[in-house]
């Protein structure tokens, strides 16, 4: 694709990726929520066990940040571009403000 190029992505389309990223946020948080120590297993298992959580779950959590944040990002430029569409139909005079 050149520099010139550009990828046509439906307004509700964005919003829909919008919404499936915070879902997937959700998931993720859940998930977070879900990697804590239970019944101790004990011996020189212990050590691995919470290491494998501890791990996980801060994995877990960046992965939730990273998706709400992208997240909003999608949802901003979807409302951006559905301001910009309506105000060239207004301007063209295809649709009237109330």
């Amino acid at each position: 694709m050149s520099s010139d190029e550009s990828i046509e992505v439906p307004v509700l389309e964005l919003f829909g990726l919008a919404g499936a990223l915070r879902v997937g946020a959700g998931t993720a948080e859940e998930a977070r929520a879900r990697l804590v120590p239970g019944a101790p297993v004990g011996g020189r298992l212990q050590p691995a066990v919470d290491a494998f959580l501890a791990g996980h779950g801060l994995t877990a959590r960046g992965l939730a940040g990273e998706l709400h944040r992208l997240d909003a990002a999608v949802a901003e430029v979807a409302g951006s571009w559905l301001a910009l569409d309506a105000g060239l139909l207004v301007r063209r005079g295809q649709v009237r403000t109330p």
